[in-house]
């Protein structure tokens, strides 16, 4: 579709917009969506529905379609269960009531929970340099989900990817009590820490503190489980159950995260200890961080 003159940018930021939706939609399979390399894009919404179109449920997603994973130019950018974007969508949006849809998924590719407009568009994806996006779906036994629509937030602008926004897991295990140091986490020198999100696990576990050490710095200090959540409710969040939360942008600014690179010099010793009263057995934390930031 051709930009219109009359619908000024000032006036008409931003479209919404449906697009072919997911391919080879099976048991046990991978449904495909091929996203449009075009424009500026700032959320995608996967819309679930069965084959007389009534929309699925949010547990009847979760129980069918087992991860999601964003692809640009080949790279994962985001990898998580629909529960995980459930959670997230949650966590940000519930203090301006922004509630789950049915049948809706949300991948949002912005931070919304920043004051200005500028800065929630700074993390929108440019297509300027991508070849090729994709979104998967992993599905395990099928009971109603047949179609999977595609629609996206897009801006008809042209621009580079620069600075974008990733959601990446990273598995751990620990069957017994106690400290669980964890130093292998992503990060790299052109990456910036949002958020860790940490899933209590199968069991699930119970947390009684965490830390946080950056270069023998520590930045979260034996925080208890009711202290972190009074933190984030005074910053709008709303900690979601089963999972603890570490946020780098509790004033809601643009430069509320923690860049690895400082003065040109990369964090070496970078180590999450959470401290467990119950052991989770398997748990993951899920890592939000800025890619592409430049050096500070």
């Amino acid at each position: 579709m051709a930009a219109n003159p009359v619908l000024a940018p000032a006036i008409f930021p931003m479209f919404q917009r449906k697009y072919a939706g997911f391919e080879a939609i099976q048991s046990n399979g991978v449904a495909t969506c091929r996203v449009p390399t075009t424009g500026r894009h700032y959320a995608h919404r996967l819309h679930f529905k069965t084959s007389a179109g009534a929309n699925l449920t949010q547990a009847e997603i979760e129980s069918q379609v087992t991860l999601i994973k964003v692809k640009i130019n080949g790279v994962t950018t985001h990898e998580a269960p629909p529960a995980v974007f459930h959670m997230l969508q949650k966590y940000y949006g519930d203090a301006k009531g922004a509630t789950i849809v049915p049948g809706v998924l949300l991948i949002d590719y912005c931070r919304r929970h920043l004051t200005l407009p500028a800065e929630r568009k700074q993390m929108a994806l440019g297509m300027q340099g991508v070849d090729t996006f994709t979104i998967e779906c992993y599905t395990g036994t099928l009971s109603n989900l047949a179609v999977i629509d595609f629609n996206a937030s897009i801006e008809n602008v042209e621009s580079p990817l620069g600075p974008h926004y990733r959601l990446l897991s990273n598995p751990q295990y620990k069957n017994t009590t106690g400290e669980h140091q964890i130093s292998d986490l992503p990060k790299a020198p052109n990456a910036a820490l949002l958020a860790y999100h940490i899933s209590l696990g199968s069991v699930p576990g119970v947390l009684s503190e965490v830390s946080l050490i950056a270069d023998n710095v520590n930045l979260f200090e034996r925080q208890a489980p009711t202290v972190t959540q009074q933190v984030l409710e005074d910053a709008g969040r709303n900690p979601q159950s089963g999972y603890y939360h570490i946020d780098f942008n509790l004033n809601n600014e643009v430069l509320g995260l923690f860049p690895w690179t400082q003065n040109k010099r990369t964090v070496q010793d970078w180590r999450l200890t959470p401290n467990w009263s119950t052991a989770p057995n398997d748990f993951k934390v899920y890592t939000e961080q800025v890619f592409n930031m430049p050096q500070l």
